[in-house]
């Protein structure tokens, strides 16, 4: 019984006699045959695509021999295969030797088949939402050329605002800040990308500040409004709506900043989501000057008589 190598190698002679004999005639129209090369006598391929082999026929006298009909053969037809014209095709992943035969003489080029080319990524969901502080997965894909998913592809990410959120090796997106943020997916010189819009958490409490506050008329003062999560934290950057339950007694503008226009009492509100929060606004009149003192009577010169007295 033969051992497994023994057997490889009577098959590979076997193969290359094929090549050199099997498929050549003793003499070629155009006299005898020195050698023959083939071009590139090497060459990488991937999976689904071709490249072409030229076979140039040489007489013993170290000419080109033209219009000989040359024979193509491959060693391992299912790594790749070969037309008639030397068209090389890939098949699987591998190393194939291709031969060009003709009047007796041989060549041999090395095909080495790479698996299928990353014609494009698809990043999935192509959109996503984020609550601070959440994450959100995304998940890369590498297709071939007839969009085919691939295996065991390098992905790398990237996001152009990481202040906004950040990704890892794993297309893992963590939320940093309010924003959007563009996550992308690159696998061998092509990319994908996707948009993550990073939104602030529910605010379970509005608190404002002061709580109440007397104002004259005329005068402003600036509220301000913290609102807090269910947990109790502070929600940086919470969009915080305005607003004044007797805007005739104070106004209060988008930045929290309270206008008393007339006497009376006004409740201003701080509204974030569903959670609220107010303050009171007691606005006074103005206070009016005193009334001006009249002048003094002047007293009559000296000497002066007042008419009907001696």
């Amino acid at each position: 019984m033969l051992r497994p190598s023994r057997r490889a190698g009577i098959a590979a002679a076997a193969w290359s006699a094929f090549a050199i004999v099997s498929c050549s005639s003793s003499m070629s129209p155009n006299g005898p045959v020195a050698s023959v090369t083939v071009t590139p006598p090497a060459d990488t391929i991937a999976v689904g695509t071709t490249t072409t082999l030229q076979a140039t026929v040489m007489s013993p006298g170290g000419h080109a021999l033209s219009g000989q009909h040359v024979f193509w053969n491959t060693g391992k037809a299912s790594v790749a295969t070969v037309s008639d014209a030397g068209v090389v095709t890939g098949l699987a992943q591998g190393t194939a030797q291709v031969a060009a035969s003709a009047g007796g003489a041989s060549g041999i080029a090395t095909i080495t088949v790479l698996p299928p080319r990353v014609a494009s990524v698809s990043v999935s969901p192509s959109r996503d939402t984020i609550v601070l502080p959440g994450t959100a997965q995304l998940t890369a894909t590498p297709l071939d050329d007839n969009h085919h998913p691939l295996g065991n592809r390098t992905v790398t990410w990237v996001s152009n605002l990481p202040n906004v959120a950040t990704v890892n090796g794993s297309g893992l997106v963590t939320g940093v800040a309010a924003g959007s943020a563009t996550i992308t997916a690159t696998s061998e010189g092509q990319s994908a990308s996707a948009v993550v819009v990073v939104q602030p958490p529910a605010a379970a409490t509005v608190t404002v500040t002061p709580a109440r506050a007397t104002l004259t008329v005329g005068k402003t003062t600036t509220l301000t409004a913290k609102a807090k999560d269910a947990a109790g934290r502070v929600i940086e950057g919470a969009p915080i709506a305005w607003s004044s339950a007797t805007p005739s007694a104070a106004t209060v503008s988008a930045g929290g900043v309270v206008t008393a226009v007339g006497a009376g009492s006004a409740l201003i509100t701080a509204r974030s989501g569903n959670a609220s929060g107010s303050a009171a606004i007691l606005a006074v009149p103005a206070p009016q000057p005193p009334a001006p003192k009249p002048p003094p009577n002047p007293k009559p010169p000296k000497g002066h008589h007042t008419p009907g007295h001696r």
